[in-house]
């Protein structure tokens, strides 16, 4: 998932949570805390990955919006391989990025 955003590429931005909630529309989704370390020119990911339904998922980002403590995230469709969508959440930062076609 973090090569996906690492890499760029097709991108759409969005203002809130609330705009983002019609991108939301896979049964399920993988999140993953964001907490990444570097080594030389090496990224290596250190947060932990979830899976949860869409309503747990808006559920959560709802609550965490009305407290002020959006972490740092990223969010894909659960996916075998590589993924056609990455979300990145951040506290000034909501990106979809999509795979481009191969």
């Amino acid at each position: 998932m973090l090569a996906l955003v690492l890499r760029g590429g097709p991108l759409t931005a969005y203002d809130s949570i609330a705009a983002l909630r019609a991108q939301l529309t896979a049964p399920a989704y993988y999140v993953a805390h964001k907490l990444v370390a570097h080594a030389g020119k090496r990224a290596i990911f250190q947060g932990r990955v979830v899976q949860a339904s869409a309503t747990d998922l808006l559920v959560f980002l709802d609550a965490a919006v009305v407290s002020g403590d959006l972490r740092p995230m990223l969010l894909a469709p659960v996916f075998e391989g590589i993924p056609a969508q990455v979300i990145h959440i951040d506290e000034d930062v909501l990106h979809v990025y999509t795979a481009s076609p191969a």
